[in-house]
């Protein structure tokens, strides 16, 4: 039982998977597809990028914090929640490797404490058991591995307090609610697949 909730948790970790043809099939299929989208692929990466760098980049603007725009993102109960711009180039170099092209956010409320400050949010949003459901992002540095990890977070509208639900890797999220349930699932580019169920309980319904 954790924040009032029951909670079900499956997680399957997937795996990159090579070798599994004949050998000689493996090199034909590298041959004649691999090559063909690699090169394909190159070309249409230099064509774009280069005409951003060569007649785009030189007359930009420097974009700074304070031109970000803010969206609506959710507004429950008095409680107004909004999402920023895109984040990503204000991170440090190996949050933004991490994130690659994956858009990152800033969150602020209308609450005179505004606790999502200075943090960084998924656009996963979902309103369940009147509190609205967030994924936080957060790095673990150990020195000799980095990596991403989320967290799933509740706002009570009323109170604005924020509630730590669980943590778990970083996997993109899609959720819906079924007979009082709310059901998150997720996946990564590994194939990772991630499934959470949170049951109402008594202490949610007083």
């Amino acid at each position: 039982m954790k924040n009032g909730y029951q909670i079900e948790i499956n997680e399957i970790k997937g795996k990159l998977n090579f070798g599994k043809n004949p050998w000689y099939v493996e090199i034909l299929l590298t041959i004649f597809i691999g090559i063909p989208l690699i090169i394909f692929g190159g070309l249409f990466w230099l064509l774009g990028n280069g005409f951003y760098y060569v007649f785009v980049k030189p007359f930009e603007k420097e974009k700074t914090w304070n031109d970000l725009k803010w969206t609506e993102f959710e507004n429950l109960n008095g409680l107004v929640i909004e999402k920023s711009d895109p984040i990503n180039k204000f991170l440090d170099e190996k949050e933004q490797e991490w994130f690659d092209e994956d858009p990152v956010y800033a969150i602020r409320t209308n609450s005179a404490d505004n606790a999502l400050a200075g943090k960084i949010f998924t656009d996963f949003n979902k309103v369940f058991d009147g509190k609205i459901f967030l994924q936080e992002l957060f790095p673990l540095d150990s020195g000799e591995k980095f990596e991403i990890k989320s967290k799933l977070i509740s706002i009570e509208p009323e109170s604005s307090r924020v509630e730590i639900i669980d943590e778990f890797d970083y996997y993109y999220l899609e959720a819906s609610t079924d007979k009082g349930e709310l059901h998150i699932n997720g996946a990564d580019q590994l194939g990772s697949k991630f499934e959470m169920k949170i049951k109402k309980t008594l202490a949610n319904n007083g």
